[in-house]
C-alpha cells in the first residue's frame, strides 16, 4: 500500500474548513479537477459522484465523518486510474490564530511505473485542492 499526503496551512478557521469538508459535496466549487459533484445520501454511507475536467467519472463512498477528530474518509470505488484499493482522507486541525492545517492523503495499490506517476498526480491534485479550498472559503 502506498500513501501520498499533502499538508498545508490556510488562513481559514478550522470550523469553516471542516463544515465545508464534512458536507461531502460541492467539490466542483473549489477542487480544480472536478467539474460536477453530486451526493446521494448524507454522512457515512453516502455516495458521491464526480465528473473530472477530462470527462472521467468517479464514484466514491463516504466511510467516515468524524466531527471530533475532523477526519473525513472515503473510498473511490469506480475510477479510470491504474490503482486498486483507492481511498482518501482529509483531516483538519487547528493551526492557531484562526488558521487551519489541512492534510489530504490517498492510500492505494499500484504496479510500477504507475505507482510513481500516481504519487505525483495525487500530490499535484491535493495541493491544488487545498489551495482551491482556501481561495473559495476566503471569498465567502
Amino acid at each position: 500500500m502506498t500513501t501520498v499526503r499533502v499538508t498545508k496551512n490556510i488562513d481559514v478557521s478550522p470550523r469553516v474548513v471542516w463544515s465545508t469538508i464534512s458536507a461531502g459535496d460541492g467539490l466542483d466549487k473549489w477542487l480544480p479537477v472536478i467539474t460536477q459533484c453530486r451526493l446521494e445520501g448524507s454522512g457515512e454511507g453516502a455516495t458521491r459522484y464526480c465528473t473530472m475536467a477530462n470527462g472521467a467519472q468517479l464514484k466514491e463512498r463516504i466511510v467516515e465523518v468524524d466531527h471530533t477528530r475532523r477526519r473525513f474518509r472515503y473510498t473511490i470505488d469506480e475510477h479510470p486510474l491504474p490503482a486498486r484499493n483507492l481511498s482518501g482522507t482529509v483531516e483538519v486541525r487547528d493551526a492557531g490564530f484562526n488558521k487551519s492545517e489541512v492534510s489530504w492523503s490517498a492510500d492505494f495499490d499500484a504496479d510500477e511505473p504507475q505507482r510513481a506517476e500516481l504519487e505525483g498526480m495525487f500530490r499535484e491534485v491535493y495541493s491544488g485542492a487545498i489551495d482551491g479550498l482556501a481561495n473559495f472559503l476566503r471569498k465567502r
